[in-house]
């Protein structure tokens, strides 16, 4: 577990540090947006909503690729998931992620908007699939359901904070290092309601199928 979060520090740093030079580049700040040409207009009205929601959604990829990697060889093994499962999940996440980042876009960014909250639908999914195959995993009790996603969601906190940190903003606009890791805080609280409610269904779904298969 220690060397895990290590390297969502280490890994999330050097994410963080790339991220705030690629947010401080000259490409965001034109003299005037209407001398630029139109797919830079496009991109600069995507970036102006899902940027800073995608810093958020690599520091958890980094956690969860790092989990799958180095994930302790003595807990029990997690099960795929099901390719209907993924795909529900997907939707779900796509649809929010749509409603979301698209309307408050530009129209000339929206397509590229689109394709970003695809991308943060996927990433969302991923998590989502990997809670429940933890709790899965866990046999026994709720509290052992929940303590099995919690390295997940501790390793995204870890990341997040770590990128936060890295940005490299100085003067007033270090203000966004606090900004972001408050932001990785409450993305943690959610997740930490998200491994409850997982955990909850989960033992409810194990007793039905056991309830089942007793009754027979």
């Amino acid at each position: 577990m220690l060397r895990y979060l290590a390297c969502c520090v280490v890994a999330a740093a050097v994410v963080g540090r790339a991220f705030g030079a690629f947010a401080r580049a000259s490409f965001h700040y034109p003299a005037r947006r209407s001398d630029v040409s139109a797919a830079h207009q496009a991109a600069l009205d995507a970036l102006d909503v899902v940027e800073w929601p995608g810093l958020f959604a690599l520091t958890l990829l980094v956690a969860l690729l790092l989990w799958r990697w180095l994930r302790p060889t003595s807990l029990p093994p997690v099960a795929r998931g099901t390719a209907r499962a993924g795909a529900g999940t997907f939707t779900a996440c796509l649809a929010v992620a749509l409603l979301v980042t698209v309307p408050p876009t530009r129209p000339e960014g929206r397509p590229l908007a689109a394709v970003a909250a695809a991308a943060l639908a996927a990433v969302t999914a991923s998590l989502i699939g990997r809670l429940r195959r933890e709790a899965r995993a866990a046999a026994g009790p709720f509290r052992r359901r929940f303590t099995a996603q919690l390295p997940v969601v501790t390793g995204h906190l870890v990341a997040t904070a770590a990128a936060s940190f890295s940005l490299g903003y100085r003067g007033e606009s270090a203000l966004v290092h606090g900004i972001g890791l408050l932001v990785g805080i409450a993305l943690f609280a959610g997740e930490l309601a998200w491994c409850l409610l997982t955990a909850a269904v989960t033992g409810a779904r194990r007793a039905g199928g056991v309830g089942g298969v007793a009754s027979r």
